[in-house]
């Protein structure tokens, strides 16, 4: 009987360690950005941060200021490989989307490139609008 228990805590304690949790995505857990740290942000986005951009999307969506918007950020967001920021411009183009088929094509595009990187929503919003998919793969 003591054999079976320690086998089986030596079998518990070996899975326990063996698993490590996945990075976290560059979207998760960011914090909304304070006045103070938008010049270094937008820097940080130009140059390619996906999470300085999904940042000032969300700082512009409470504090729209001329050109800086959440529309804007979002597009950067979405350039620099952002799934949340794919889907998040998808989503700013909606409304026009459904009076241009070009801006239809482009949030398809971005819902495509979202979807690709497993994004659940972007997928479920592509089987809902019944788009072909012939060249997406999920990435590894």
């Amino acid at each position: 009987m003591r054999t079976c228990v320690l086998v089986l805590l030596a079998s518990l304690s070996a899975a326990c360690t063996a698993y490590t949790p996945p990075p976290p995505s560059p979207d998760t857990g960011l914090r909304n950005a304070t006045f103070a740290e938008i010049p270094s942000l937008k820097r940080e986005a130009m140059a390619g941060s996906q999470r300085a951009a999904m940042r000032l999307a969300g700082y512009y969506t409470k504090h729209p200021s001329g050109d800086d918007t959440r529309a804007r950020w979002s597009l950067i967001a979405a350039e620099n490989g952002s799934a949340t920021g794919q889907w998040n411009y998808a989503f700013e183009i909606h409304e026009a989307s459904k009076a241009d088929p070009l801006v239809l094509d482009r949030r398809v595009f971005w819902l495509r490139r979202a979807a690709a990187q497993g994004h659940r929503m972007a997928i479920d919003e592509l089987k809902s609008m019944k788009v072909d998919m012939p060249h997406w793969q999920p990435m590894p």
